[in-house]
């Protein structure tokens, strides 16, 4: 911008014009930031009726985001549909998980072949400051999971949770080891 002003200054002494009489195009440098647009607003969560958690077209993570969200907002069923029917998540989860109160702090981890028997596998590691739904085997505060998310019907849901992951043996019987979600 500069190269610009002297070139133009240059052309107008030179054509015999003023450099004082050309009207300036270049705005006064400023010792303040100027304010060139408003606040970020955040994207709004999308949202769902009462009793549901997920819906067609949501992504693996998405889903895994709104089961932490449901974390404390009292609506049991909204939790239960978070997982797929054939997981039989236990009523004792399903009941903490709903009513212990919020997640205050979050982190979804996955890689890049993390899909086996058709699962999608994250890493979900969550603060529970009222207590963990997953406490008499876990941290009393701190929840950390493998979930494995694939899909049903049309929608995404939670096939599996597991505190490790490991691929399955081909020797091991199919009804043994990690959920199937093809």
């Amino acid at each position: 911008m500069r190269r610009l002003c002297t070139l133009v200054v240059l052309l107008a002494a030179a054509c015999g014009g003023s450099p004082a009489a050309a009207p300036s195009t270049t705005t006064p440098q400023s010792a303040t930031p100027v304010v060139t647009r408003g606040p970020q607003v955040a994207v709004p969560t999308p949202s769902f009726a009462p009793g549901t958690c997920t819906r067609p077209g949501m992504s693996d993570a998405d889903l895994l985001n709104r089961w932490l969200e449901l974390a404390g907002k009292r609506d049991g069923p909204a939790v239960r549909d978070c997982f797929a029917v054939s997981y039989g998540v236990p009523d004792q989860i399903v009941d903490r998980w709903a009513n212990l109160g919020p997640v205050t702090g979050s982190e979804l981890s996955h890689s890049v072949d993390a899909v086996h028997n058709g699962c999608d596998w994250f890493g979900v590691r969550a603060t529970f400051p009222n207590g963990n739904p997953y406490a008499p085997v876990q941290d009393a505060n701190v929840m950390f999971l493998f979930v494995g998310v694939g899909t049903d019907g049309d929608r995404p849901r939670i096939f599996g949770t597991a505190t490790a992951v490991a691929r399955q043996s081909p020797d091991v019987t199919p009804h043994v080891g990690p959920p199937d979600c093809r």
